[in-house]
């Protein structure tokens, strides 16, 4: 169950959504079945957030926001710029702006 680098940070949603972030910045996913960290390419995070619904969300390190397409198995760009992130549901998503104040970003 090794990563290339160190894990800085792990998210977790349910058992089988398990996220991290490496030495290098890149997004791994846990995979239960092979008991191992898959790469997910596409963006180099800074910090992950993950919920209990599959939601993906990140900021990466120009403290631009990211989410994961599911579906498609691919990042994707979210208009606006956060400190930090957390993940209640992918409808749900609170962060700190650049100037400190709570802010909500939501998808629908």
């Amino acid at each position: 169950m090794q990563t290339p680098g160190t894990l800085k940070q792990i998210a977790v949603g349910l058992v089988d959504n398990v996220w991290g972030i490496n030495s290098d910045d890149g997004a791994y996913r846990f995979d239960r079945d092979s008991r191992s960290w898959i790469y997910v390419p596409g963006v180099f995070l800074n910090q992950i957030a993950v919920a209990f619904d599959g939601a993906v969300w990140g900021i990466d390190l120009m403290n631009q926001v990211w989410r994961f397409d599911t579906q498609n198995q691919i990042w994707v760009q979210v208009p606006g710029s956060l400190t930090q992130i957390t993940v209640a549901s992918d409808a749900v998503v609170w962060g700190i702006g650049l100037d400190r104040i709570d802010l909500l970003v939501s998808m629908r």
